[in-house]
Formats: C-alpha cells, sequence, structure tokens
C-alpha cells in the first residue's frame, strides 16, 4: 500500500556573514486563521552554513493534523537575529 505524505514547503535563504560555522535553528509556530490556537510547532537545525556562505533551505513540514482552512506561521532563526510571520492555506484536494 502507497502511503502519501503531503507537506508544507518552506524555501528559506542563510547567509552567514560570521567567522565560524553555524548550524542555526529554525523554528516554524503554526497558528489558526485567528492567530489564538497553536496548531504544530517544529524545529530544524540540521544543515552547516560555512562562514561567507549563502545555503538555501527547502524545509518540509507534514500537513497531517491541519484541516481546509487559512493558518498564520512565525518563523524564527535566533542565531540569525531573523523572524517572520506568514500565511498559508491548506486547500481541498
Amino acid at each position: 500500500m502507497l502511503k502519501i505524505s503531503l507537506c508544507i514547503i518552506f524555501s528559506l535563504d542563510v547567509l552567514n556573514t560570521g567567522n565560524i560555522r553555524i548550524f542555526p535553528e529554525v523554528t516554524f509556530d503554526i497558528w489558526d486563521q485567528e492567530s489564538v490556537n497553536l496548531v504544530k510547532s517544529e524545529k530544524f537545525s540540521d544543515v552547516e552554513v560555512i562562514p561567507t556562505q549563502k545555503e538555501s533551505l527547502m524545509i518540509r513540514i507534514p500537513s497531517n493534523g491541519l484541516s481546509v482552512g487559512q493558518y498564520w506561521v512565525d518563523v524564527s532563526a535566533p542565531d540569525c537575529y531573523a523572524s517572520s510571520t506568514l500565511t498559508f492555506d491548506i486547500l481541498e484536494e
């Protein structure tokens, strides 16, 4: 039996302007449409970025447990002094 796992794909670039290798921790906090209830939280830190280099990351978060609707996501990378709030929709097939 073939099991299909649906994911939300986030793309981000990390530029290391320092002089040491970093493994930046990126946190994704997904909130409901009203931004009241935290429905999912994921952390990633498995990519090394060497000094003076830029890495493009494609991070996949399983969408299981998320029903059709609009969501907000707070994306933060404290080691990079970066954060952003985005919105996305889960659509019917």
